[in-house]
């Protein structure tokens, strides 16, 4: 259009007045490019601020089960810093031979671990949560925090990890040891016997990196584990005189239904489930000062304790724990000994995802186990996932965000130039003389 009009204007010069009018639309299109302009450039600094500050992840935890805290260890200098800031897990690392020189970057391998193809090959996972119904087994206690383990194939699907190979533990034997990304747990697989001079797992093996690193003797082969199989029976409890036998069973109350109905049938909201725990002994001498624990923290992910219920049976709740306790317990021979207590399902179900493969929690199932595993489904809504999500983080976002900032600074700039040009060719109009 402007050329348009510049190019005749000496064939008609009334066009001066169109050339006016397009002068004034230019002016106020240049304010509106300018606030345009100056709106970009103050979004961009909102972003480079924001990029500034990390965000905190949200349900990134398994809050019992999860060796990391804080949410998953997406690289190694995040796994770097759960190893120098959280005692619990620095132990437990240095129990499998990871020391800081071992989580340099580029000293592990990338992998995805198959949490059923590593249990047939006898892999184990530790956490922080003695699962009774899982066969677990006592890792070592490390600045106050007991760590256990159990077979991987307990888990299903996959997970992200890190691979860092064949590992020399503080017991003087050898593991193929990962550390899985979304929870900080540590992986591992024996792979030889007690070497010559081995210590215990209160001491610490020093091994040069030269020596570490050099090839190992071969893998051998390790059989797969016997499945295991959970039962309503009694099942013993070692290492407690008088030969303690437990089990568990449950009751939905509201839907009247039989134990083996309530494990069959999803609970609903405001359902009210009473579990029963039993002791009973087996030896010739009666039991005294026993001390019956029953973790509940899973049950808390849908349903709220009765606590009525747990104080008339003599028992408490310990917050920290999660568990239900009764203390200085008595037991005579041949007795059984029974205590109950109740739950009540949430009237809202909450609407969220498992934070990690290994963790219990917000997995639409009630998971309970006193010497056998007592599984409540629940009822729960279909949650929606997002599959995938473009990769745009903070440097993105600066690139697109200059690309903006160049983009409406050049109309911008565009725009003040064509002002001027159409200002020098109506003065020149004016003083040529031209009417």
């Amino acid at each position: 259009m402007l050329n348009f009009l510049i190019s005749n204007i000496p064939y008609n010069p009334s066009l001066i007045e169109e050339l006016s009018f397009y002068s004034k639309r230019l002016r106020r299109e240049q304010s509106i490019r300018r606030l345009g302009f100056v709106m970009i450039v103050l979004s961009l600094l909102v972003q480079l601020f924001t990029a500034s500050i990390p965000a905190e992840k949200s349900l990134a935890a398994s809050p019992g089960n999860d060796v990391a805290r804080g949410g998953p260890v997406n690289n190694l200098a995040e796994l770097r810093n759960v190893y120098n800031n959280q005692a619990q897990a620095r132990g437990l690392y240095q129990r499998f031979g990871l020391e800081p020189g071992d989580l340099q970057d580029g000293s592990a391998n990338h992998v995805s671990f198959d949490f059923q193809n590593q249990g047939a090959q006898g892999t184990r996972t530790v956490g922080r949560i003695n699962f009774s119904y899982t066969n677990d087994q006592f890792v070592g206690e490390f600045a106050g925090q007991k760590f256990w383990s159990r077979n991987a194939a307990e888990w299903s699907n996959s997970t992200p990890a890190f691979d860092f190979g064949r590992q020399l533990g503080t017991d003087g034997q050898y593991y193929l040891v990962w550390v899985l990304k979304d929870c900080g747990n540590i992986a591992y697989r024996p792979t030889g016997g007690p070497q010559v001079g081995s210590v215990g797992p209160a001491q610490t093996v020093k091994t040069p990196k030269k020596v570490k690193k050099k090839t190992p003797p071969p893998i051998p082969t390790t059989p797969s584990p016997a499945p295991v199989t959970f039962t309503t029976s009694f099942v013993p409890v070692p290492d407690v005189p008088g030969s303690i036998e437990i089990r568990k069973s449950a009751i939905n109350i509201t839907q009247n239904l039989s134990p083996k109905r309530t494990t069959e049938l999803a609970a609903k909201a405001d359902d009210v489930i009473e579990y029963t725990l039993l002791t009973k002994t087996t030896g010739s001498k009666p039991v005294e000062n026993y001390k019956i624990e029953d973790y509940v923290g899973d049950l808390l992910d849908y349903s709220d304790l009765d606590m009525a219920s747990i104080t008339s049976q003599g028992g408490r709740y310990d917050a920290d724990s999660k568990k239900i306790i009764w203390d200085n317990q008595t037991i005579a021979v041949g007795s059984e000994l029974k205590k109950t207590f109740r739950i009540v399902v949430k009237h809202k179900i909450p609407k969220t995802n498992s934070p990690n493969t290994t963790a219990p929690d917000f997995d639409c199932r009630m998971q309970n186990g006193y010497g056998n595993e007592v599984v409540i489904k629940i009822n729960c809504s279909v949650v929606k996932k997002i599959e995938t999500l473009p990769n745009t983080g903070p440097g993105t976002t600066a690139i697109i965000g200059f690309g903006l900032v160049s983009l409406s600074g050049y109309f911008l700039a565009r725009n003040g130039l064509i002002s001027k040009e159409v200002f020098i060719i109506r003065r020149n109009y004016a003083t040529s003389g031209d009417k």
